[in-house]
């Protein structure tokens, strides 16, 4: 595992996601940093928005689930693979992305999607699953998935559970 003590800079040019940005990006390059789902996902959304994406992968391949993988290949999304980035640098509107074999990408936009942990430790749960009134989803049920599509599932089934129980007590 790659560690670093470089601390990314953050503002309206270099961001750790999509939030906010304008739904139009035509004309704009725009590089995401990652190699998960939430990279991905990000990736094909600022596509969708009109943007010249490139994907920078320091894993040989982005991992995801098999649609955003099979959407990503058939997007306009270019995919540098096993492109690790060192450093974040932005001035006056223009993002510099250094990479560690010594490359570099230059473009508007930066969004960081790395690190992603789940903070399941900091939630404590005093009864078993599935107990009644009590609904998880996500890395609640999971602990090696790491992938949206799941956790969206879940969060589907918890609110039709929901729904039944509401509706059984009425």
């Amino acid at each position: 595992m790659h560690e670093s003590s470089y601390t990314l800079p953050h503002g309206p040019f270099i961001r750790r996601d999509a939030a906010g940005l304008p739904s139009r990006l035509e004309g704009l390059r725009a590089a995401v940093v990652g190699s998960g789902e939430a990279a991905v996902d990000t990736a094909l959304n600022l596509a969708d928005r009109g943007a010249a994406v490139t994907l920078l992968s320091r894993a040989e391949a982005p991992r995801a689930c098999a649609a955003l993988l099979g959407e990503l290949s058939t997007s306009e999304v270019r995919v540098l693979a096993g492109t690790a980035v060192c450093r974040a640098a932005e001035d006056a509107g223009t993002v510099r992305l250094l990479q560690e074999d010594g490359g570099e990408w230059t473009g508007n936009l930066a969004v960081f999607c790395i690190g992603r942990e789940s903070r399941i430790d900091e939630i404590r749960l005093d009864c078993p699953p599935g107990t009644r009134g009590i609904l998880t989803a996500g890395d609640m049920n999971r602990t090696t998935d790491r992938y949206v599509l799941p956790a969206m599932a879940d969060g589907r089934a918890a609110a039709f559970s929901s729904f039944i129980s509401i509706t059984r007590e009425a």
